[in-house]
């Protein structure tokens, strides 16, 4: 509905702000690759595993919520880092759900804050075993 009522110039600089997100946390786990990871590097079936993994859940996304097939809820995002800590180690499997947490917004034209945020609430319940989700002590111990 928003985008109905807005202009050309501000989808154009919408979608260019979105790539440039993109390109940027495509680039973070690039570098993490060069710095800490470098012997996959040398096997392109690493690589080609690590990026497909993380573009592909989020290409999934984008075509159920254009299409309306199913709800966002049926895809299994959980299966990029089960895949990642079979095949390689944790470190690499905890980012590659990062990156592509961190890539779901974009298709579903949530703000990047607000995702951020239910992102971090997640990681502290999985973490913590303690839901924040409906602790308001916590939302304003956050908050300050």
């Amino acid at each position: 509905m928003h985008r109905r009522n807005s202009s050309s110039n501000e989808i154009t600089r919408t979608l260019i702000g979105q790539l440039i997100f993109v390109f940027i946390i495509v680039g973070l786990f690039t570098c993490y690759l060069a710095m800490f990871r470098r012997d996959y590097f040398n096997n392109t079936r690493n690589i080609a595993m690590l990026y497909t993994m993380i573009t592909l859940f989020p290409i999934l996304v984008s075509i159920i919520v254009s299409k309306n097939f199913f709800s966002v809820y049926i895809i299994p995002f959980a299966m990029v880092p089960i895949f990642t800590r079979v095949f390689m180690d944790t470190r690499t499997a905890f980012l590659t759900h990062t990156i592509t947490t961190l890539l779901m917004p974009q298709p579903l034209n949530i703000s990047s804050n607000s995702s951020l945020f239910n992102w971090y609430l997640e990681w502290l319940d999985s973490t913590l075993c303690v839901n924040f989700h409906n602790d308001h002590r916590f939302l304003k111990l956050l908050l300050l």
